[in-house]
């Protein structure tokens, strides 16, 4: 499995869809290949589950983070237009 990592500069700009799908190629890719990679002796193993999984929260913060932008926008259009009505 190929994974294609988006640079920290670009998540901003990235398409809600593509950040959806590399969180989904990233979580196929944990469970599928380092399981159980916090209790693994092996360096190499518990650096690369442990890259991933940095990524991976990266990633699922900018969802929140849109999500949360985009409440406050619906919020604010409210008040706003409530005001224009009174």
């Amino acid at each position: 499995m190929r994974l294609k990592f988006i640079k920290s500069s670009d998540i901003p700009y990235t398409s809600d869809y593509e950040i959806n799908q590399s969180i989904d190629s990233l979580t196929r890719k944990i469970k599928a290949s380092f399981p159980n990679w916090r209790l693994s002796n092996n360096d190499s193993t518990y650096a690369q589950g442990l890259d991933l999984e940095t990524e991976l929260c990266y990633l699922q913060r900018e969802i929140m983070w849109r999500r949360s932008r985009e409440k406050h926008h619906e919020l604010y259009l409210e008040k706003l237009n409530r005001k224009r009505r009174s």
